[in-house]
């Protein structure tokens, strides 16, 4: 009687150990999830652009100048969006992709002909 009752206390501990176990690593799974969630979206609405997309950003800047009323950053799908109010009758709002038109220029496009598509908008 006493080898079959300490054989059951084990298979206990055992199975209390092994929901330890499971548990612990769903608590980890659920922080690794929550925390790719937060890296992918930034940080409470803060983007931070690289190099290129500030360069194209500046760009945009220049077109439009003193008719930008607001600006919007935002990330959507990983790229840098560029949300304008402007003082314009004919375009009151302008969606920019600065990660696009970044990627475009590293590619070759110019300066100079980014200018000239973002003035046709």
């Amino acid at each position: 009687m006493t080898a079959s009752g300490h054989g059951a206390g084990t298979t206990r501990r055992q199975q209390s150990q092994l929901r330890l176990v499971i548990g612990t690593a769903i608590l980890l799974l659920l922080v690794l999830v929550v925390w790719l969630m937060v890296k992918r979206r930034g940080d409470a609405g803060e983007v931070t652009l690289t190099a290129d997309e500030e360069k194209i950003r500046s760009v945009v800047r220049e077109v439009y100048g003193d008719h930008i009323v607001k600006e919007t950053l935002r990330r959507q799908s990983g790229d840098a969006m560029l949300a304008l109010e402007l003082r314009e009758e004919n375009l009151s709002t302008a969606e920019i992709n600065l990660s696009s038109l970044a990627r475009k220029h590293q590619e070759g496009t110019s300066l100079l002909l980014i200018k000239a598509f973002l003035r046709r908008e």
